[in-house]
């Protein structure tokens, strides 16, 4: 089983982007509305909204702000 990327929640999507890619040169793979994917040389790192713009109602992410995928 291999690591395939690890989903940060985060409240500000483009300032930990900005982070990410300023400090550690991770450049986005894929953007949308709510969340971009970025090229850490190996898994991905997803950064998510907490509050994604397209998810339902009342909907947020409050068990972990870390979700690990796996092939």
């Amino acid at each position: 089983m291999h690591l395939a990327q690890v989903v940060l929640f985060v409240d500000d999507v483009a300032a930990m982007q900005a982070f990410y890619g300023g400090v550690l040169g991770l450049a986005p793979i894929e953007a949308a509305d709510g969340w971009v994917r970025l090229d850490a040389g190996g898994p991905v790192l997803v950064l998510h909204a907490t509050t994604a713009p397209a998810a339902p109602p009342n909907h947020t992410r409050v068990d972990t702000p870390i979700k690990l995928c796996f092939h």
